[in-house]
């Protein structure tokens, strides 16, 4: 274990003197343009995402002219120049050793923690790429239905409320079943007169089986279910609609699911993934 760290260390030093002389080189090329020195704070800010940047470029043997484009559109983005960078990471390196030191030095840390930021985005998209397959292999329940919509979903009022969809199971749902549609709502106005109207229905061989409605003027969660009245549930609607003129003191409205509950008449178990 000693031997393998002291490996790595002599990598790791290998490693900062390759930066060093690379930006010693690059700074000696731009040195005739001017340049404006970036703060510290500046540089602990873009260092641990341009590493990640330069590591996916060496990995995937990204072409010259497009590592060009794509290093002009990262340092646009922190309103810098390539020339700014280079040329701070030499003055640190010439004029203030022990600071360019501490740039890398915590640079592991900085790197770990926008890991776990990336890996979160990634498990979301994943968790949304799996509900997508669920729905249209028609096995999907008790999920937020709207595919395209991020739920909480927040919106500045005055606004029109106009969530819907409607679902065909492949697996037929039949009379044994019990069939739920959850909605959940903050942020409404204790004193504007505004109402949403809630509408969930069955509907079996194109035909209208059976309906429910319910008016919503307070914030809470909602609860709507039916039961087939024969045979079985070939597709199911459900919509809120409405308009709010007013919000409460968060400033905004919340509307936090819009899903789907099926539950057996055996064994009443709410199914989810």
């Amino acid at each position: 274990m000693g031997m393998l760290q002291a490996k790595g260390n002599k990598v790791y030093k290998l490693f900062r003197v390759f930066i060093f002389l690379s930006l010693l080189g690059g700074s000696i090329a731009c040195s005739n343009r001017s340049w404006k020195k970036l703060s510290s704070d500046k540089v602990r800010e873009i260092l641990p995402e341009l590493t990640l940047l330069k590591a996916y470029l060496n990995t995937h043997n990204v072409p010259d002219s497009v590592r060009y484009v794509t290093y002009y559109a990262f340092f646009h983005k922190y309103g810098v120049s390539q020339t700014d960078w280079d040329s701070t990471m030499f003055w640190y390196a010439k004029n203030d050793i022990n600071l360019y030191h501490n740039f890398y030095s915590r640079l592991d840390d900085s790197i770990r923690r926008l890991q776990i930021k990336l890996q979160k985005k990634v498990d979301a998209l994943d968790e949304a790429e799996r509900r997508q397959y669920r729905w249209e292999e028609g096995i999907l329940e008790d999920s937020n239905l709207l595919l395209d919509t991020v739920y909480p979903k927040y919106m500045i009022p005055p606004v029109v409320i106009n969530e819907s969809f409607i679902y065909q199971p492949r697996i037929r749902y039949d009379s044994t079943e019990r069939v739920s549609m959850n909605f959940a709502i903050d942020g409404m106005s204790f004193l504007a007169q505004d109402s949403l109207f809630m509408t969930f229905s069955l509907f079996q061989e194109g035909k209208l089986d059976t309906t429910v409605q319910q008016v919503i003027r307070d914030n809470g969660a909602y609860s709507l279910s039916l039961v087939a009245r024969k045979g079985k549930i070939d597709s199911i609607s459900a919509s809120v609609r409405g308009c709010i003129s007013r919000s409460n003191g968060l400033g905004f409205i919340s509307i936090d699911s819009l899903a789907l509950i099926r539950i057996g008449e055996k064994k009443e178990e709410f199914k989810s993934y």
